[in-house]
């Protein structure tokens, strides 16, 4: 995103893909998404366990799915930083593609499709 609005900065052609992510990335907001995960898996631990027992599962059994999801997440979003713009622009036009045939699969079957619920009469 930093290259996009300031440009591309100067380096050598052979440069690391680690060395040029670790210059050309807000390191600010890299910071507060870890900072949110992070106080987001706190409040987890502090808040999980009644509910989970509750509802008949281990006591951290919602803090597991966090960290799952969230480690999943986060890496991805590390690894679409360290593309370039050029793929990155590549994969989400193929993403949109196939996620456009997949709901024209789900409108054409009937029976996998949601069915809506008139709540006034």
């Amino acid at each position: 995103m930093t290259e996009m609005v300031h440009g591309t900065t100067s380096g050598s052609d052979g440069e690391a893909i680690l060395s040029r992510w670790w210059r050309t990335t807000d390191l600010w907001t890299m910071t507060c998404i870890f900072l949110l995960f992070s106080i987001g898996l706190l409040l987890g631990f502090a808040a999980s366990p009644p509910l989970a027992e509750k509802n008949g599962f281990a006591p951290f059994h919602y803090v597991e799915r966090q960290i799952v999801f969230g480690a999943l997440s986060l890496s991805t979003m590390i690894i679409m930083s360290m593309m370039s713009v050029d793929l990155v622009r590549r994969l989400a036009n193929r993403l949109t593609k196939s996620t456009d045939i997949i709901d024209m699969i789900i409108i054409v079957d009937n029976d996998s499709a949601p069915k809506t619920i008139c709540l006034s009469t």
